[in-house]
């Protein structure tokens, strides 16, 4: 594929590192780096079967993810850093899943290898690199997802705090400054956005 050679980079990251993350934690940090960068309109799910992509316009820093970056701006909750680390080691770890990043032309498929690490056995989180078609945008593909991960997708956005989240009713207040509002739930189960 014109002079492209595939690569495998060590993100020097193993399945010992980070928390044990409930799938709700796994899916809506996935979606808080999408959400981090893309009106909310321009987010698409998709689920089919066990396979979910997402996907949005903002191309998102190729270096970055590939070695699982950790840097996050102060005008951003998150930027692809530690959730997305955390969320990478425990869809793999903990579910089994296929995880692959779509940016440009480059698939960035992150998975688990055995390795020896000083005298202990460890799995260790690699990335392997291939060139692909060329997509506008980001695309994250997560294959042989559990019934869980799939349910926490199909809520997906609702997730977040933006003006037309089918979870708000009618506005019942609201602070002068207009930073705390209060809403109606759609639901019998309320819910707080920070």
């Amino acid at each position: 594929m014109n002079g492209f050679e595939e690569n495998i980079v060590d993100t020097r990251i193993t399945d010992r590192w980070g928390v044990d993350w409930s799938p709700m934690e796994i899916v809506r940090d996935f979606l808080q780096n999408f959400y981090d960068e893309n009106p909310i309109e321009d987010i698409s799910i998709d689920i089919k079967g066990s396979t979910v992509v997402v996907s949005a316009p903002v191309q998102f820093d190729y270096q970055e993810l590939l070695y699982l970056g950790s840097d996050k701006g102060i005008e951003k909750i998150g930027q692809y850093g530690e959730g997305f680390k955390s969320a990478t080691v425990n869809a793999l770890r903990n579910h089994n899943c296929g995880l692959h990043v779509i940016v440009d032309d480059k698939d960035l498929e992150f998975f688990l290898e055995d390795k020896k690490i000083g005298q202990r056995n460890k799995k260790v989180v690699l990335c392997r690199i291939t060139k692909t078609e060329k997509f506008m945008g980001t695309k994250l593909i997560l294959t042989n997802c559990p019934q869980s991960l799939i349910d926490e997708f199909k809520f997906g956005l609702k997730h977040f705090y933006y003006e037309n989240n089918p979870l708000f009713g009618e506005l019942l207040a609201s602070t002068y400054d207009n930073d705390i509002f209060v809403y109606k739930s759609t639901t019998s189960e309320g819910c707080v956005f920070y």
